[in-house]
């Protein structure tokens, strides 16, 4: 018998939405320092040795905040890392970066 042990990605946009309109919402403070055609590249690592999980929710995140916003990907859910591993580097608006990583 196979499991399938996949969340819907209606729970997912759901719980995104609700973690970005208590974080956030109306206005990120701190976003709104950064000037709003300022593009940046952002570069997330791992600390310690770890094991990857949650991409759907980064990625929901930024297609919430700024659907422009690139990300690439390093590793893969359940990917084994070890610390300092660069996770995935994402490019677009500095302002939708902050508020996204700050999440």
């Amino acid at each position: 018998m196979t499991i399938d042990n996949t969340i819907p990605s209606q729970l997912i946009n759901s719980q995104v939405k609700l973690a970005l309109q208590e974080d956030i919402g109306q206005q990120d403070l701190t976003a709104d320092l950064i000037p709003p055609d300022a593009i940046a590249t952002a570069t997330i690592i791992t600390r310690e040795n770890s094991t990857l999980c949650g991409q759907k929710w980064v990625e929901q995140v930024f297609e919430q905040l700024d659907p422009n916003i690139s990300i690439k990907w390093s590793f893969a859910d359940g990917d084994q890392m070890l610390a300092n591993d660069v996770i995935c580097t994402l490019h677009g608006l500095a302002n939708s970066l902050t508020t996204g990583i700050t999440l």
